[in-house]
């Protein structure tokens, strides 16, 4: 999550507590909206797995869909 946030304060501007705050906001966003058997997913891409860059996100999220 950590790269997520990275990649918005470089490319937004934000600082890091906003940043950290829009991932949170878009999690909540992709919970609420997407089926169950998906949020499993959403929630170990977007959970705080310091692992993964943003590349790694987008990666992922292109293979639910």
């Amino acid at each position: 999550m950590q790269e997520l946030v990275k990649k918005l304060m470089d490319e937004t501007n934000l600082d890091e507590m906003v940043a950290k705050k829009v991932v949170e906001v878009m999690k909540s966003f992709l919970m609420d909206k997407l089926p169950a058997s998906i949020q499993g997913q959403v929630e170990q891409i977007l959970g705080g797995d310091e692992g993964l860059d943003a590349s790694d996100v987008a990666d992922k999220f292109k293979g639910l869909f």
